[in-house]
């Protein structure tokens, strides 16, 4: 595979000259045409909110995430265990499409480190690049989708019956997508406990996963697509 080294890009209203505007356009359409994307964190920094919004871009492009915390060096044997902690759990909370990604630490000093770490973040790329691409059969869809209602039914909309949900099936790849066939659409907060759990039993740890509901045409309250 080929790796782009994209410039470092600030917060958008710290972005000062042309070129530096330049650089940035540059990085971001290195996301849009990527195929999986390593979000590099300063170890001193940690997961910053620039970081952040950059690893949601790679989202909302559909793109797998891989979380590399750079300069391990420069901090303490007591700030790395609080440091990866602390980035995994923020990586959770706030890129919660890509919920899971790896991560890994680099220090570009100690070169025999970068030379052991560097297979290992390939294999990742490999690997996740390989769920992004997978292709679920209907019948094993349509079975996880019968098993998660019965543990967990879909609630009832408004004016309305309990959703019933019939069918799954995988309508794209890159990023992952599945289509639910249902009796009517379901709320949004279960299509999230619905992806989230899709995600953990498909094995697609740093996958974003497009869920998208298809009933009737009618319209009901609270209802997404």
């Amino acid at each position: 595979f080929r790796i782009v080294d994209t410039a470092g890009m600030r917060r958008r209203g710290a972005v000062e000259s042309v070129l530096e505007r330049a650089s940035v356009e540059g990085s971001l359409r290195a996301i849009r045409h990527s195929h999986v994307v390593l979000l590099l964190i300063d170890a001193q920094e940690g997961l910053t909110s620039q970081d952040i919004r950059l690893g949601n871009l790679a989202i909302e492009q559909g793109r797998p995430v891989i979380l590399v915390v750079n300069k391990w060096d420069l901090i303490s044997a007591e700030q790395k265990s609080a440091v990866r902690s602390d980035v995994a759990r923020r990586a959770d909370e706030s890129l919660g499409a890509a919920r899971g990604a790896a991560l890994f630490h680099l220090s570009a000093i100690d070169r025999s480190s970068v030379a052991t770490k560097f297979g290992a973040l390939a294999r990742s790329i490999s690997e996740v690049h390989a769920r992004w691409s997978r292709t679920h059969q209907t019948s094993h869809l349509s079975q996880w989708l019968r098993d998660f209602a019965a543990r967990q039914p879909p609630p009832a909309l408004t004016g309305g019956p309990a959703p019933k949900l019939q069918m799954m099936t995988q309508s794209r790849t890159r990023p992952p997508t599945f289509m639910v066939f249902g009796t009517w659409e379901t709320t949004a907060a279960y299509t999230r406990a619905l992806t989230n759990r899709l995600r953990s039993d498909l094995d697609l740890p740093g996958v974003p996963v497009r869920v998208r509901f298809r009933g009737p045409t009618r319209s009901r309250p609270g209802h997404t697509r």
